[in-house]
């Protein structure tokens, strides 16, 4: 007795660790099951609508917010593959209960459902914005790798639709994407619901597909309990997962399983691969016939992940149809042949008249055609003339201004001697009649002397430099970020724009700057790392960015 008492023990433990299993199935007994149900399609919507209709009599005879709830939450999993503004509907009512309940974890929960359908809605800024919303502090673990699968989520369809993405930022995207897919591999595990699509390619990579096949099975032992979305998602897992391992006859035992205790919501994740498998042994008629119902549930329920590839498996059976009906044409002709022939015969008087009349038609365009090039070349000559004019103006007054740059050094130049004569003639007068402490004096007063012929050179530095290079704050201050940026009037520059328009020209030592400029070395150094400091991140070097403005990105910096 004891024995067998041992024996039933073990009998049991062994029953309630193991799997669901199932009988295999042909692909041919699995898609007459999917035709079954796609022509009683009715059958499971209403199905649908008396599950919610039970539903919303529940929650009319809750009796604890729990409860009320946890009805609140299967009317959402109803809805979600049914009519979106119900779904809202219910997420917000969700939410009502949740703050009449004092659950800040519901609320989040609420929170990341609501972003799931933005997602699927193809909502990407409203998604973006609630993710923003959300401190990941305060998530749980789960809510936290949901958090990260719906991040990563709204990067790649970023990446996926032209409309929505900044193409100078798509790098950033996919960075961004493989950040929270690193995430997800780091720190998820398979009792993680939201991250087994994710966890599927991580776990093919470290061999461990039946490690992943034998935890969802056992999910499915007890599927019973399981709403119709969990069942759908948790088949279609083990449905992908004996692809990969070639067992297509446990494949398509779990696509029957599916269809039976969850066909809409397992035809909506997966009825377009199903399509493209159709498509590639071509069963074109099934491959059509499914599209068509898709399409039509698309329709109750805009699911743009299934609007992206619908049309193109389409175009697709489009192709394939009208390959085999050129083949039946091809066929009939080839069994016509002989009356073609005997056709051809009485028919080549009238083919000489035609073809003498393509040979003049031929000609015809062709004179035309020739006729309608030397118009175009002589438009792309006149333009051509019309540019070198251009070009030549533009020449000859960079030649004028440079002649009257060169003056105006000139005059500068013989100015600052005519004030140096002056000085030391000064100096010679005073030492001559013995006033060398007013000599001594006038030499220390350093700034009474230079300051205005300093002023003088950082105007004429400016306007020759401005002159030259009208646009320069404008371009410089796009290498700045924009709350930095300079704002500058008149023909003038400040210390540190001054600074860069010499690195500009080719000057880029701090020492050299600072003789230039009349300044001290530190103080040239301290505006070049404060400007450094209000840059737009880059991983070319500050100077070498500023030297490639107005210049073409493939010449060398030539600094000295």
């Amino acid at each position: 007795m004891k024995k067998f008492i041992v024996c039933f023990i073990f009998v049991q433990a062994v029953l309630k660790v193991s799997a669901v299993t199932l009988p295999n199935m042909t692909s041919v007994q699995a898609f007459a099951k999917i035709d079954t149900a796609v022509l009683n399609v009715r059958h499971y919507v209403k199905e649908l609508d008396v599950r919610i209709s039970r539903l919303k009599d529940l929650q009319r005879h809750a009796s604890t917010i729990e409860e009320r709830y946890d009805i609140c939450r299967q009317l959402m999993d109803c809805y979600e593959n049914y009519r979106s503004d119900s779904t809202f509907y219910y997420i917000d009512y969700c939410e009502r209960i949740a703050v009449e309940a004092g659950r800040e974890d519901w609320l989040l929960s609420l929170s990341l459902y609501r972003i799931n359908i933005f997602l699927q809605l193809n909502m990407l800024p409203v998604a973006k914005d609630e993710l923003d919303k959300i401190d990941e502090h305060e998530l749980n673990h789960s809510q936290l790798m949901e958090y990260y699968v719906w991040y990563h989520t709204f990067y790649v369809q970023m990446q996926k639709h032209i409309q929505a993405l900044d193409v100078t930022r798509q790098e950033e995207y996919e960075q961004k994407a493989q950040f929270y897919l690193n995430k997800v591999y780091t720190e998820a595990t398979l009792d993680d619901a939201s991250c087994k699509y994710l966890l599927m390619n991580l776990y093919l990579e470290q061999g461990k597909i039946p490690e992943m096949i034998a935890y969802y099975e056992r999910k499915l032992d007890n599927w019973e309990s399981m709403s119709e979305r969990e069942v759908a998602e948790h088949a279609g897992v083990i449905y992908d997962l004996y692809y990969l391992t070639g067992n297509e006859g446990q494949m398509y035992a779990w696509l029957s399983f599916a269809v039976d205790h969850a066909f809409l919501h397992f035809m909506r994740d997966y009825g377009p691969r199903l399509v493209t498998r159709l498509i590639e042994e071509g069963d074109i008629n099934r491959a059509y016939r499914y599209i068509s119902f898709l399409l039509v549930q698309v329709a109750r329920y805009p699911d743009y992940r299934n609007l992206d590839v619908l049309p193109n498996q389409l175009e697709d059976i489009f192709k394939m149809s009208k390959e085999a009906d050129l083949k039946a044409i091809q066929d009939s002709h080839r069994r016509f042949w002989g009356a073609v022939v005997i056709a051809v015969v009485f028919a080549v008087f009238s083919l000489v008249t035609v073809l003498l009349v393509y040979k003049l038609a031929k000609q015809r365009r062709l004179l035309t055609k020739r006729h309608e090039q030397l118009r175009t070349s002589q438009e792309s000559l006149k333009q051509q003339m019309e540019e070198t004019r251009r070009a030549a103006n533009l020449l000859e007054q960079a030649n004028r201004q440079k002649e009257a740059y060169i003056g105006q050094i000139f005059l500068l130049c013989n100015k600052n001697i005519t004030k140096v004569e002056d000085l030391r003639l000064t100096i010679y007068r005073l030492l001559k009649v013995g006033k060398s402490n007013e000599a001594l004096t006038l030499t220390q007063k350093k700034d009474a002397l230079w300051a205005n012929e300093l002023k003088e050179m950082e105007d004429t530095f400016d306007e020759t430099f401005l002159a030259i290079y009208p646009n320069f704050v404008q371009d410089f201050n796009g290498l700045l970020r924009e709350e930095e940026r300079y704002s500058v009037s008149g023909s003038s520059l400040n210390t540190e724009l001054r600074i860069y328009a010499l690195v500009w020209l080719g000057i880029n030592n701090s020492q050299r700057i600072a003789n230039l400029l009349h300044l001290s070395p530190k103080t040239v150094y301290n505006a070049r790392l404060k400007v450094r400091g209000k840059a737009l991140p880059s991983d070319e070097d500050f100077p070498a960015r500023v030297w490639h403005l107005n210049r073409s990105d493939d010449e060398t910096p030539l600094f000295y």
